[in-house]
């Protein structure tokens, strides 16, 4: 009997055959590794938290005193419940706005975002918030969440990234901006694209490569 010739005949046989339940088993892995994690995160009066939700799942917030008031910015587009030191969230729309939440000691300012169910925050906890505060300047302490389109001028393909936006919209802020990114007028500091006037669309340059960014809210 020549084993050889029958591994070969055998062979494609066994990779159909497990290609299927190795899928099966990444995908199922891939899924219980996101459940029930938790996210820590830190809060100050200059950086707000984004919370990701998702349509038709709840996102529970524990703080570390329990919060005295809420003030959503959407009330209609956001369903809130007090448990002791745990706020849960479930979005009803998919602009659920911003959440103002007030312990004895702090403000806290919160973004709510809706993404797709594998990305969303199942829980977080607030572990840590600046030890000062500071009186609320209505223009320059407004933030929104929007989405940046990038556009490679030499290619045509875009990418979108998320990110904040303050001061007018002089100031963009995310930890998504391209390393070594240079737009006119310009400066980025850090996270923090700080520019000399509103920001619509930019003219930049990554690593010698000419690209757009466009706010695709400004331009709507």
């Amino acid at each position: 009997m020549n084993w050889k010739k029958i591994a070969y005949l055998l062979y494609p046989i066994l990779i159909g055959i497990l290609l299927p339940v190795l899928f099966f088993w990444a995908g199922r892995s891939e899924h219980e590794a996101r459940a029930g994690v938790i996210r820590y995160a830190e809060l100050s009066p200059e950086r707000p938290l984004i919370v990701r939700l998702a349509m038709g799942r709840t996102t529970a917030i524990t703080f570390s005193t329990r919060p005295e008031k809420v003030v959503p910015g959407n009330p209609l587009a956001v369903e809130i419940n007090f448990l002791g030191r745990d706020l849960t969230l479930r979005p009803l729309e998919h602009l659920p706005g911003n959440l103002i939440v007030y312990t004895k000691s702090n403000r806290y300012v919160i973004l709510l975002q809706v993404v797709p169910e594998n990305v969303y925050d199942d829980a977080i906890v607030v572990n840590g918030v600046a030890s000062y505060s500071k009186p609320i300047r209505l223009i320059e302490d407004t933030f929104t969440v929007e989405e940046i389109k990038i556009t490679d001028s030499a290619t045509k393909k875009d990418s979108s990234i998320s990110v904040l936006v303050r001061r007018e919209g002089r100031v963009l802020e995310s930890d998504a901006f391209p390393y070594g990114l240079r737009c006119k007028s310009c400066v980025l500091k850090g996270t923090q694209l700080v520019c000399a006037r509103p920001v619509k669309r930019l003219e930049c340059k990554v690593g010698g490569k000419e690209q757009i960014l466009e706010r695709k809210q400004a331009s709507s």
